[in-house]
């Protein structure tokens, strides 16, 4: 009896949430961000992982319209600083993503855009880039968290 207790139990705390993929789906930037899309802001595609564990871990990738306003946004609310891969290791670990990235996720190479990325130590993991395409100004956004 208290196996099947604890089992329900644990069916029900994996189930709390709802877990899965979804691609370009219009509740995708508020599964990310919690809150619905900002004025002003398009988003081409998207991508967003929610595993089915107990605690979050999730992976979004997202696809977005130049925009000069959303572009201050995300400086201004994540405290992202320039970034220069140099090395091997620092262009691997910029492209390094949790699960596959999507096709439609930074398609050019690395130098073709420009990388914005969080300091570690101000937010425990690191994983938020922005990367816009010095030629278009599409921007591209993932982050991840495990």
């Amino acid at each position: 009896m208290r196996f099947l207790a604890l089992a329900i139990l644990l069916s029900f705390c994996v189930g709390c949430h709802r877990s899965g993929t979804w691609e370009d789906s219009p509740k995708n930037w508020e599964r990310a961000f919690g809150q619905k899309p900002p004025a002003g802001i398009t988003i081409l595609h998207s991508s967003y992982w929610r595993s089915p564990h107990f605690t979050l871990e999730f992976e979004y990738f997202f696809q977005v319209e130049p925009s000069e306003s959303v572009r201050k946004e995300l400086r201004a609310s994540h405290e992202l600083r320039l970034f220069t891969p140099g090395t091997r290791e620092e262009k691997a670990a910029v492209q390094s993503f949790f699960q596959r990235k999507p096709e439609w996720f930074i398609p050019k190479p690395l130098d073709r855009y420009e990388i914005w990325t969080v300091n570690p130590s101000d937010t425990g993991s690191g994983h938020f880039r922005l990367f816009i395409d010095r030629q278009t100004g599409v921007m591209f956004m993932t982050d991840y968290l495990v």
